[in-house]
């Protein structure tokens, strides 16, 4: 079993004189890492590391983080050999994903049996395109529409469901939905409406899946 350290503003830390955790699996009870617990002094510097990477994520420019997310779905890719040694699941974010030009209807063919979490989120490609050209701010993109209620937008939400629930996927779908609100909405009313529409489109994709 190895022995994991903590990462500190892009550096692991030393093992040494460090107390450690022994992680579990809820279902099994068997043991599955060795992680080392923060000190106080680790947690200070934690925080003073994210205070400063917020400032800096803050003036990125849409294009940008854009890029890092394409990024990291590369190197997914180069890596998928060594991945595919470990157990650790993926958290598959349909709508972060097309935003950042990877198509999430193929990852769930190509990692189906490794998805352990689902972040449904429905899209409009157009309006993510003017996102990763650096035309829109994120913020101003969904007061333009780029998320949509299930099945409204972009995404393949059919055939991601049935791609996972056929490769025996029974974990949760989580159902997302940026919206900016200038005024609280009536009861009912609002993200309600779009929440209600998006459950009503899942329970019928699913139950069509599982056929």
């Amino acid at each position: 079993m190895t022995a994991t350290g903590l990462l500190l503003s892009g550096s692991w830390t030393s093992h040494k004189n460090s107390v450690f955790h022994t992680v579990r699996s809820p279902y099994s009870g068997d043991a599955l890492e060795e992680i080392v617990l923060a000190s106080p002094s680790d947690t200070e510097a934690a925080l003073e590391s994210a205070i400063a990477g917020a400032a800096l994520w803050r003036n990125t420019p849409a294009h940008q983080r854009t890029a890092i997310l394409l990024k990291a779905a590369s190197i997914a890719d180069e890596r998928v050999e060594s991945l595919a040694r470990t157990s650790m699941p993926f958290c598959l974010d349909t709508g972060h994903m097309w935003i950042g030009g990877t198509d999430p209807v193929a990852f769930a063919k190509d990692h189906g049996n490794r998805v352990g979490h689902v972040h449904f989120k429905d899209v409009r490609l157009d309006i993510a395109q003017r996102v990763r050209d650096g035309e829109l701010s994120y913020y101003d993109a969904v007061t333009e529409g780029l998320c949509t209620p299930l099945g409204q937008g972009d995404v393949d939400v059919k055939g991601i469901t049935s791609t996972l629930i056929s490769q025996g996927y029974s974990g949760w779908f989580v159902l997302e939905q940026d919206n900016v609100m200038r005024q609280e909405p009536d009861s009912g009313g609002g993200p309600m409406v779009d929440a209600k529409a998006s459950v009503e489109f899942l329970r019928a994709v699913a139950a069509e899946a599982t056929v």
